[in-house]
């Protein structure tokens, strides 16, 4: 999936792959990737935090429940504009936009067949069906 998000996204962004994302003093965690704007540092000299993600997303196998309802709420509320999940076993994608305290109040599930584009790119739409990759 990072390579689908480089190739398409460009020299705009930089795909951070597993690295961590400082949200505040006391969570850092390390999404599976991180759609950030390119940087001439490549973030060496700071990690990134929640103001710099563009796309936040965590593929999930055996973790969907965790991401779901633990890192959806913890992205939410430091602000993260947008978050995908990948459902591996549902084969579906959870698109979560309009972060709040509470939570995001966009969420949407999608599956193959349907399309999505990140809001920050709205000209760059995805397949579903080539997020999730080969299946039924």
């Amino acid at each position: 999936m990072d390579d689908l998000l480089s190739i398409a996204l460009g020299r705009r962004v930089r795909v951070d792959t597993q690295n961590p994302l400082l949200l505040g003093d006391w969570s850092e965690p390390r999404p599976d990737l991180t759609v950030l704007p390119r940087r001439d540092d490549y973030y060496l000299s700071a990690a990134p935090t929640a103001k710099d993600a563009i796309l936040v997303v965590e593929i999930a196998d055996s973790s969907v429940a965790y991401d779901r309802n633990v890192k959806s709420h913890l992205y939410a509320r430091h602000q993260i504009c947008e978050y995908w999940l990948l459902d591996l076993p549902g084969k579906a994608l959870e698109v979560y936009r309009r972060p709040g305290p509470d939570g995001y109040r966009e969420v949407q599930r999608l599956r193959r067949g349907d399309t999505v584009a990140p809001e920050a790119f709205p000209e760059v739409a995805f397949s579903v069906s080539d997020l999730l990759g080969p299946g039924e």
